[in-house]
């Protein structure tokens, strides 16, 4: 056990493998609250009234996508303009062009292209289809609307969609059987009050062609070597994933980030 004093652990897991990003909202399964919540009745019970009984706070562990705002090969092969890559694009704002830059990524290599306005020519739309995986497709309007003054000004805007497999890799066995996993390793190894908000470590791994995890590396460190490294070892002897695939039906290669904290939200 890593640390000083005796601490009741609570370990609640938190599976975001999911199309919505970082963004998308922490959530407990109920399996892993009732089992939290006995855990710590448990432990009270066992430790309550002890010159040494300390509350530590609950860790969530959470995996999610390494992208931002994602976009699937197949959302792209449809797009014919900005438009269609954004819900609520300001239209009512914008008077005239003056140029759409399209930037992405291929063979690791960047690639852009112009067209006038808002509408994606042919090699822009070339671009697009041929981006990386796990890459940022950029996209760059440059427009004219009205100032108060009722005269035109030039302004600028700017956004960015990560293009991820048309399907996503998934933990084999699915949500449950990956948080009964992460809670499973995680527990007695450490005390919960080791990790804090400011050193919440963020663990970085990609899931191959086969399901299995490899490239595990930390991207923030816990400032613990023996955390990271029960931390690393839990990803890479996790079992395996069903693996992503492209649009043709080809299992391809997605990164993932493992972060482990007491408020992830």
């Amino acid at each position: 056990m890593i640390g000083a004093g005796l601490a009741l652990v609570g370990f609640m897991a938190f599976g975001m493998i999911g199309r919505e990003g970082k963004n998308k909202e922490c959530k407990p399964t109920p399996a892993a609250i009732a089992e939290n919540s006995k855990a710590a009745a448990n432990a009270a019970s066992e430790f309550m009234g002890t010159a040494l009984f300390v509350k530590a706070p609950v860790l969530a562990y959470m995996v999610s996508g390494t992208h931002g705002k994602p976009i699937t090969q197949k959302q792209l092969a449809r797009v014919n303009s900005v438009e269609d890559l954004m819900s609520h694009y300001p239209s009512n704002w914008i008077k005239g062009y003056n140029s759409m830059e399209v930037i992405t990524q291929i063979n690791g290599e960047e690639k852009r292209a112009i067209s006038p306005n808002n509408v994606f020519n042919q090699a822009q739309k070339a671009l697009l289809m041929a981006a990386d995986l796990s890459t940022d497709v950029k996209i760059q309007v440059n427009y004219q609307a009205e100032a108060g003054n009722g005269k035109l000004e030039e302004r600028e805007m700017k956004v960015a969609y990560t293009v991820v497999p048309a399907t996503e890799a998934q933990y084999a066995g699915g949500y449950e059987l990956m948080v009964a996993y992460l809670r499973e390793q995680g527990k007695d190894k450490f005390h919960a009050n080791a990790i804090t908000n400011e050193n919440a470590p963020l663990i970085r791994f990609t899931v191959n062609e086969n399901g299995a995890t490899e490239a595990v590396h930390v991207i923030e460190s816990s400032e613990n070597p023996e955390i990271d490294q029960i931390l690393l070892d839990m990803i890479k002897e996790m079992p395996k994933w069903v693996p992503a695939k492209n649009v043709e039906g080809v299992p391809v290669k997605q990164s993932f980030d493992f972060k482990v904290g007491p408020d992830l939200c």
